[in-house]
């Protein structure tokens, strides 16, 4: 298990501790899809898995999934799944609608055509005592840009609520 704090850029100064268990992946292109008790990869096939994420995404096959393109570092896809997880989280707390949230620890093609929108989320992650500073991209599509800046808003800290 790998322990970490996250600290996604705009949210709350209060890094957030993660434990994300190795996920094994294969080499081929696919998607990591958030169910529980561990998270479950399926091959993209001939397809982009940026495509598959979101039409998995629309299809409600979980709340968070991950693009995961061909040879992918691990840690990245680790990390995207640990963001897209605080991302959940905070747009469960401004009860902006279940909307399943799908990330990608390397830039993805963006489909523009068909509405697709990748954003970027700068991350710092913090290791044994040092800082590092990461982007994990959330692959959105165009209609969704609403409830997106919805949740632009600060999510509350503990102690306020």
């Amino acid at each position: 298990m790998s322990a970490m704090m996250i600290e996604l850029d705009g949210s709350d100064a209060v890094p957030v501790p993660v434990t994300v268990a190795p996920v094994p992946l294969p080499r081929r292109p696919g998607v990591l899809v958030d169910v529980y008790p561990r998270p479950e990869f399926v091959r993209a096939g001939w397809h982009p898995p940026d495509s598959v994420a979101s039409q998995l995404a629309q299809e409600n096959a979980a709340r968070v999934l991950v693009a995961c393109p061909a040879l992918v570092s691990p840690a990245s896809s680790r990390l995207a799944l640990a963001v897209a997880r605080i991302l959940a989280d905070q747009r469960d707390a401004l009860h902006a609608g279940p909307q399943p949230v799908v990330t990608c620890g390397v830039r993805p093609r963006c489909g523009w055509e068909g509405g697709g929108v990748i954003v970027p989320h700068p991350v710092t992650v913090f290791i044994r005592g040092t800082a590092q500073y990461r982007v994990v991209w959330e692959v959105t599509r165009a209609e969704q840009i609403p409830a997106w800046r919805a949740g632009l808003a600060r999510v509350p800290a503990l102690s306020d609520v």
